[in-house]
């Protein structure tokens, strides 16, 4: 399975919270996210978000999800003859970026199964508390990131398969703990999710 990252490389201001207050009610968030001019995301892609408003070394995973298929009606395949080639999971613009932008801006649906609430910290804060996401610096310093050259630099690029395992675990550890404070959700239908 292909694990991408998604962050706001758009500074579109997604609602991130939005995302966790959802996966406490026990519903899972489903919406869509752009993934700029990618062409290769496929429907069970796994995904993770990351918090792309803080300095490098804040940066941190906020919620986690798989791509799913758009509803049909809003499938780019069927809108137009220059997209027939894509997944299922490609969808409509909500916000018709594409009028005045010289750049193909495509979205694709997907569906969360965690996340973090970050109504509970303040990202720019300087306590020692500052921040839930899980670190991106604090896992390139784990063993198992040994060798981890990774930094985004566009919305829905892979992350090395190599570290994946690495990253669900460590990914699934902190929500757990995160839960036990309610900061964190994951849901129990993906508990049980297949290696």
């Amino acid at each position: 399975m292909t694990t991408r990252i998604f962050f706001d490389q758009l500074d579109l201001f997604y609602d991130y919270w939005d995302m966790a207050s959802y996966a406490k009610a026990g519903e899972f968030y489903t919406d869509r996210w752009t993934v700029i001019n990618s062409r290769s995301v496929e429907v069970g892609d796994q995904i993770y978000f990351l918090d792309s408003f803080t300095s490098a070394k804040k940066m941190g995973f906020f919620a986690r999800g798989k791509v799913v298929k758009a509803d049909k009606e809003e499938q780019l395949r069927y809108q137009d003859e220059a997209y027939k080639d894509l997944s299922p999971a490609y969808c409509t613009d909500p916000w018709e970026l594409q009028e005045n932008e010289e750049q193909e801006i495509l979205h694709v649906s997907f569906k969360l199964d965690s996340a973090i609430d970050g109504t509970k910290y303040n990202p720019d804060s300087t306590s020692k508390n500052q921040s839930v996401t899980l670190n991106l610096s604090f896992l390139k310093k784990q063993e198992e990131f040994k060798g981890l050259r990774y930094k985004p630099k566009n919305t829905g690029e892979i992350f090395p398969e190599k570290y994946v395992k690495a990253l669900d675990h460590y990914w699934e550890e902190h929500v757990k703990k995160l839960a036990k404070e309610d900061i964190a959700v994951l849901l129990p239908a993906f508990r049980r999710r297949k290696k």
